[in-house]
């Protein structure tokens, strides 16, 4: 997505067109804002849900377009709230790199840690990028899987204090 930024712009623009404020963190106003934002979301993600369960094409790409759309107002809500998205993105990215393994060994013991913890069936799947192979564990449902022991990615820098 080359014009991700511009896309990012235009959306910011119609929110500041619709009366779409920007308001300090911390604040009535910017608490009300982001709930409404959250809602949206979860709102637009449910109905792209509800069309992916009936394989609507048309629908699922208009849901993934509208979760995008009200995503760009939360991110700029709180990048305005003095909320650094871009370095907590960067973070979350880092710390989901431990869940890909590179060696096919590391993997199968996430996998049976994983099995004798919730006495459920886990699967490794083989990924090649860039003619190198990565390792993941899934559930059945294809969710790739935190290894025992995972420690959450802290974002607590990059938000704003008081």
């Amino acid at each position: 997505m080359k014009q991700l930024q511009d896309f990012y712009e235009q959306t910011i623009s119609w929110n500041k067109k619709c009366g779409n404020k920007s308001h300090p963190s911390y604040t009535m106003e910017f608490e009300k804002a982001v709930r409404l934002q959250s809602k949206l979301i979860l709102e637009e993600a449910q109905e792209t849900f509800d069309a992916a369960d009936v394989n609507d094409y048309t629908e699922i790409l208009d849901g993934c377009c509208d979760v995008l759309f009200t995503l760009a107002q939360l991110i700029e809500l709180l990048e305005q709230g003095g909320f650094d998205v871009e370095g907590a993105y960067q973070a979350v990215i880092n710390n989901n790199n431990n869940k890909v393994f590179n060696s096919f060994y590391e993997a199968c013991e996430v996998k049976e840690k994983l099995e004798l913890r919730d006495d459920t069936e886990y699967f490794i799947e083989t990924n090649v990028v860039d003619g190198l192979a990565y390792y993941v564990v899934v559930r059945n449902d294809g969710k790739v899987m935190k290894p025992v022991g995972f420690i959450p990615v802290d974002l607590s820098d990059f938000v704003p204090y008081k």
